[in-house]
């Protein structure tokens, strides 16, 4: 959903995680959601045939997939309260 609140985690295990906003959203396949949001912005400093290789490794081989654009992004640091 546009403007959702949005908190993005690396599973349980990270302490760090990406806050903001969804923009845009495209269905496609990868290479579609790569061209569509730019492989420059979505995978910096890879070409597109690296990024469609390293994505198929992550997240396999599919038709289709989801992409969205993150808006107003603020990185936070989430640490355990943990009782020792």
């Amino acid at each position: 959903v546009k403007n959702r609140k949005v908190e993005l985690r690396l599973g349980y295990s990270g302490n760090e995680s990406i806050c903001g906003q969804i923009g845009e959203v495209k269905v496609g396949s990868l290479i579609e959601i790569l061209n569509h949001f730019g492989v420059e912005k979505t995978e910096p400093g890879r070409s597109l045939e690296e990024a469609i290789k390293e994505n198929i490794e992550l997240m396999g081989n599919s038709e289709r997939f989801i992409g969205f654009e993150i808006k107003n992004i603020k990185f936070k640091k989430n640490y355990s309260k943990k009782k020792i």
